[in-house]
């Protein structure tokens, strides 16, 4: 499921689809063409929702979430820094830069903003697809855990590591 639309992603590169208002009335002449377009925009998406599940939130986000209009912008920025790398745009001067570094850093500062906000608030849910074992709630769960053949054996023991030497503290003192 694609963030952006195409009318989003031609709106970024004029110079590059001739003022094409849809995919459809692009020339043949075009490069990149609408095919490596499209790709760009599900190569988007895919890093995107990679994020998001890095965040520990289950992606993607529904069209209604709040953050949906953010995304859609973010994957049209990294379509459009395809596009632009797509085409040779040679450097003139040291430090300059170019319209595709300009997005790729818009896109990568985007992926960045994520990290701060609490998606939670904005319509993702927590990912639930992955349970990590914490050492079990009762006994009887951590007894069948650690029946397990396949699980690789722990490597430290309660008290492997007290000192035998020093006082211990008595009860009531």
């Amino acid at each position: 499921m694609a963030y952006s639309t195409c009318a989003r992603l031609l709106a970024l590169i004029p110079n590059l689809t001739n003022n094409s208002a849809s995919i459809d009335s692009m020339g043949a002449d075009v490069f990149p063409g609408s095919a490596a377009l499209v790709n760009f925009l599900s190569s988007g998406c895919s890093i995107i929702n990679t994020k998001i599940r890095s965040l520990g939130f289950a992606p993607p986000a529904g069209a209604t979430s709040e953050i949906y209009d953010y995304l859609s912008q973010l994957e049209a920025q990294y379509g459009a820094w395809q596009a632009e790398a797509a085409r040779s745009s040679p450097r003139i001067a040291q430090g300059e830069r170019t319209r595709a570094d300009q997005f790729k850093r818009s896109f990568e500062d985007g992926l960045k903003l994520l990290e701060t906000m609490d998606l939670s608030r904005s319509g993702l849910g927590i990912d639930s697809t992955t349970d990590w074992y914490i050492g079990g709630v009762s006994q009887a769960e951590k007894n069948l855990v650690e029946s397990d053949t396949d699980r690789v054996p722990y490597r430290f023991k309660k008290g492997q590591f007290e000192n035998k030497n020093a006082t211990k503290s008595q009860s009531g003192s």
